[in-house]
């Protein structure tokens, strides 16, 4: 039978002595390497990052008769798709933390639980979910990675091997007489590509777009988009009272006909409306009967999806302009409040990023084509003949 933590502890206190933490220099830098003494040799072992110190001793040590088990004897591993069950639940734990807005766990969006599920079904289970749970290494994990690299971008790939960590890491805590560690953290992240830059419609096209609304709610819809770069999730969690004035606070969301949080703690603010916008709004709330803006004609929340095909896309036809998503009316605010010479950190904070994300740059710094292309940019070479 294997015996308890501290029966381990107390055998490994009586083998090693003289345990202690050094930091070592390598030809890599510095590292945390444990030294000890057992059976009158020094030892001298690289603790890896992820490891306790005690943990680690525990087992490391096997080989010099403390007495250590790594898992029942006579038991077999459980696969990945035995325990997987377990995360699963876990998931719909922080799902329903999130709902309910408890302030002590991190919960996950529900469209967050939805792209999680739908990766270990789709991409995990079919190539890994038949091994043990043990027998898991590095090189498995290259192999998954060499797989899906075939069927989608280095970026989803990265995205999907991150998530296979966050499983094993619950497994460590949940199934310890079987895990030690986490495979995935001697993976090197595949490099990632460029991707094609979304179009990012100019003042005109937009304009033409808002003149094209039919509908009343449409119009708010629309303009609210365009003149507060407001995330489609933020534009359908908003509710009468949050409106003040001419201010507008941020503090809801509805992802796949949910209300929850918002995106992140920069996504709590307030945004000023424009004139145009504080009358149509007035105009449309005698028309309103419900708490939240914009709900079906059933008085019920919907996904940004059936808006987009409903109004936006059926604008854009209507307007005769390229067709574009609901975040490239953010790409068009970022552009418009950096031709206003707005500083950096200004445009984050209207626009719901931390103060110094990267994503402000990575996403919404955009050239547009027809700016490059103006007569101001023209260089001619006088000749020498």
């Amino acid at each position: 039978m294997p015996i308890t933590d501290k029966q381990q502890l107390s055998r490994l206190n009586k083998e090693l002595k003289h345990i202690r933490v050094v930091a070592h220099k390598s030809k890599s830098g510095y590292v945390n390497q444990i030294r000890y003494k057992t059976e009158g040799k020094e030892v001298r072992r690289v603790i890896p990052a992820h490891e306790d110190t005690t943990t680690y001793c525990l087992l490391e040590d096997k080989k010099h008769s403390v007495g250590i088990v790594e898992k029942p004897r006579g038991v077999k591993s459980p696969t990945l798709n035995d325990v997987i069950h377990l995360y699963f639940t876990e998931l719909q734990r922080q799902k329903f933390c999130q709902q309910v807005e408890d302030k002590y766990t991190k919960g996950i969006r529900p469209k967050t639980y939805k792209r999680f599920t739908r990766e270990v079904k789709r991409h995990i289970l079919p190539h890994i979910g038949h091994l043990p749970i043990d027998e898991i290494k590095p090189k498995h994990i290259c192999m998954l990675q060499d797989k899906l690299k075939v069927q989608m971008v280095p970026q989803s790939v990265n995205a999907v091997v991150k998530h296979l960590s966050r499983i094993f890491r619950f497994l460590v805590r949940h199934q310890s007489d079987y895990l030690e560690h986490d495979p995935c953290w001697a993976v090197e992240s595949l490099r990632t590509i460029d991707t094609k830059v979304k179009y990012t419609p100019t003042r005109a096209e937009v304009e033409a777009v808002l003149k094209a609304a039919d509908k009343l709610q449409h119009k708010v819809m629309l303009r609210l988009a365009a003149e507060t770069g407001l995330r489609i999730s933020e534009i359908l969690g908003l509710r009468w009272e949050c409106i003040e004035g001419d201010q507008l606070k941020v503090n809801l969301s509805v992802v796949d006909s949910l209300p929850g949080k918002v995106k992140s703690r920069a996504a709590l603010r307030k945004i000023k409306l424009s004139s145009k916008l504080k009358i149509l709004l007035a105009e449309y709330k005698l028309q309103s009967t419900k708490s939240f803006l914009f709900v079906t004609r059933t008085g019920r929340l919907t996904s940004s999806a059936n808006f987009r095909r409903s109004v936006l896309e059926k604008a854009c036809k209507n307007a005769g302009v390229q067709d574009f998503g609901w975040h490239g009316f953010r790409r068009f605010y970022q552009y418009e409040l950096k031709e206003q010479g707005a500083r950096k950190d200004h445009i984050q904070a209207l626009m719901g990023h931390a103060k110094g994300s990267k994503v402000t740059d990575k996403h919404y710094d955009v050239v547009r084509e027809k700016d490059v292309l103006i007569d101001d940019y023209v260089i001619e070479i006088a000749s020498t003949q």
